[in-house]
């Protein structure tokens, strides 16, 4: 019995160690009789010997036959037997049952005289230069895409809305028929030991027009000459991009498929002659440099005779036309540049296939005349209209009967306001004769033409410090901002720290007299905030003169855009430096124009596809 209780007091004792040691045990013969010695097995083959192996013996045996395969790589398997396919030689059977007769009969034939170089050694062309460069800034409202334009979402079709843009275009001239004796003398008139003549490597086909430009800095400084896109609206964009090898294509298919989109009429006179935004401004239409500028001065005396017609018509008590006189056209009413008119009525017939491109002396400016009581309204705007059309390339046109240099232009609509450019041009065709490898030049280049002159951007916002309260420290700002075609003007009172600007209503008069298709156009609210907070206002002293040095003093206004750099305006327009005054001076007249409707989209009178496929559009006496 007291053995007993000592055992049991024992196991009491060690039961925990007991356990530890059973379980111990227990894992030992798990781990050795199943993980060791595993009683799974696998069906494991190669070749055609098939065995069961333990998991642990599976990576030896894969071991062992890889040793084997390599060190006898036909030793352990047979390689089946490859039969031919039949079908092809049944094919070309039946296409050529006298595939098998033999026709190695060689006839005697005569020696060439001379034998071609293959290698084709023809002499790089002189693509010439664009001359009679020219350049213009138009500001108005236009319809800008707010979609990406692509081939098959092009401009007429995409989702548009009216906006203020500003467009420099870049207008020049070509010779063609320069460039087609080159050619000739390049690819045709070859000496044949070194090139074989080929007409068609003679036809041009017209591949980039590269538009650059620098921008000049306050300072005297200018940046380097960058390359200008092709505008927003324009859907072969990418296809008119300066590429200079083939590595350079922006899509897929080489060089061969770069030369088939480029070589389409309607493709190379859209290269040329880009057609430009959707004007919606009522009183504005986007032209070439020079035809523009006669477009405002027809558009000018159009004014100022309509201005003394009703002068006239105001003191004749006879008889009332209501304000105008609409008698046929006097025949010394002309555009005085070159070009008379060959029918009557007021048109002139289009010079046709083959004709002469040219304008008169471009270097003398056009000059409008007629007499006040004979006239009808719109009649000089559509000489302008007429004389673009004469020089707009058509569909039909043989460009090799064109015997004047034509006008091709270039549009940037990519400028900031408030900076100043230059630009230049240069023209470049496809070289036909390449093998479209990459590393070669695939388009020759014309030499750039001459710079332009400065052309500078005006701003779209400006505001003018014009009066202050010396004891509130607070001033009067005048602030001018241009949208849809217009300059509108806003008042504010700018304390210490205060933004200046805001958002502000429109009031539209909406009474009897008011045009609904005006108030429909014009904004509902316009943001002047300028951006810049007013610091302070200090007393500024200074000498001015030239013979005689006097003394003045006056307050400036101290703002800030970025909390860093401070700058300054003085208050009221008599102490305004001369540029300041300038800009206040060009705005503010423009701000009490009388407001017109928008224009639909397509009711331009100058539709350049349509002039382009012949459909002329019998413009509007308006």
């Amino acid at each position: 019995m007291i053995i007993l209780k000592k055992i049991g007091a024992f196991f009491e004792a060690h039961v925990e160690k007991i356990v530890l040691i059973i379980v111990g045990i227990l894992c030992s013969w798990l781990l050795i009789t199943r993980v060791l010695f595993s009683p799974n097995a696998v069906e494991y083959s190669i070749g055609s010997k098939t065995e069961k192996l333990s998991p642990s013996a599976i990576d030896n045996r894969i071991y062992e036959d890889a040793q084997n395969l390599r060190d006898e790589p036909t030793g352990m398997f047979t390689a089946p037997e490859i039969r031919p396919a039949q079908k092809p030689v049944y094919l070309a059977t039946l296409e050529n049952p006298l595939s098998d007769i033999d026709i190695n009969v060689h006839l005697p034939l005569p020696e060439p005289a001379n034998v071609m170089i293959a290698s084709n050694e023809y002499r790089r062309p002189n693509i010439g230069k664009i001359t009679n460069i020219d350049i213009e800034h138009i500001r108005a409202a236009m319809y800008e895409p707010v979609e990406t334009i692509t081939v098959n979402n092009p401009y007429d079709s995409s989702n548009s809305e009216p906006n203020a843009l500003d467009l420099v275009t870049v207008e020049g001239q070509y010779d063609l028929t320069e460039l087609y004796d080159e050619l000739w003398e390049c690819y045709v008139n070859v000496d044949p030991d070194k090139a074989k003549p080929d007409s068609e490597l003679a036809e041009p086909i017209f591949a980039s027009v590269n538009l650059q430009r620098k921008e000049l800095h306050e300072d005297g400084s200018e940046s380097e000459w960058t390359d200008i896109p092709r505008l927003k609206i324009d859907y072969n964009k990418d296809l008119f991009k300066v590429v200079n090898n083939v590595s350079d294509l922006p899509f897929l298919g080489g060089f061969t498929v770069y030369k088939l989109r480029l070589d389409n009429i309607q493709t190379q006179l859209e290269l040329l002659q880009p057609a430009s935004y959707q004007i919606a401004s009522a009183q504005e239409e986007w032209l070439p440099p020079t035809f523009h500028r006669d477009y405002l001065k027809a558009k000018d005396q159009e004014e100022k005779r309509e201005r003394e017609a009703e002068k006239l018509n105001n003191s004749n008590t006879t008889a009332s036309t209501g304000g105008r006189r609409t008698n046929t056209r006097n025949q010394n009413t002309m555009l005085n540049s070159g070009t008379t008119s060959t029918n009557t009525g007021g048109r002139r017939g289009n010079t046709g296939t083959g004709s002469t491109r040219g304008r008169g002396n471009r270097n003398q400016d056009p000059v409008y005349t007629t007499q006040v009581d004979t006239y009808q309204e719109g009649e000089l705007v559509n000489l302008v209209y007429e004389d673009f059309q004469n020089i707009v390339l058509k569909i039909d046109d043989d460009l090799k009967k064109i015997d004047e240099p034509i006008t091709i232009w270039a549009i940037d609509d990519t400028v900031e306001p408030g900076k100043t450019y230059k630009y230049r041009m240069r023209l470049g065709i496809l070289n036909q004769n390449t093998s479209g490898n990459d590393g070669q030049d695939i388009i020759f280049w014309s030499d750039f033409s001459n710079e332009t002159q400065p052309v500078e951007i005006p701003g779209m916002m400006y505001f003018f410090a014009n009066s202050m309260r010396e004891a509130a420290k607070t001033v009067v700002v005048s602030i001018y901002k241009y949208v849809l075609g217009y300059w509108y003007k806003e008042d504010f009172t700018i304390a210490q720290g205060e933004v200046i600007g805001d958002v502000v209503e429109l009031d539209l008069d909406e009474d009897e007299d008011t045009d609904t298709r005006i108030t429909d156009d014009m904004p509902e609210s316009i943001d002047f905030n300028t951006g810049a907070i007013m610091v302070d206002v200090s007393r500024a002293y200074e000498w001015s003169g030239l013979n005689t040095l006097g003394y003045k003093d006056y307050y400036d206004m101290l703002y800030s855009k970025d909390g860093i750099e401070i700058m300054h305006m003085p208050i009221s327009s008599k102490n305004w430096p001369d540029k300041l005054l300038q800009d206040y001076n060009e705005v503010q007249p423009e701000v009490n124009k009388d407001k017109e409707p928008l224009k639909a989209w397509g009711a331009s009178e100058l539709e350049l596809e349509n002039i382009r496929a012949g459909q002329y559009q019998n413009f509007v006496i308006r």
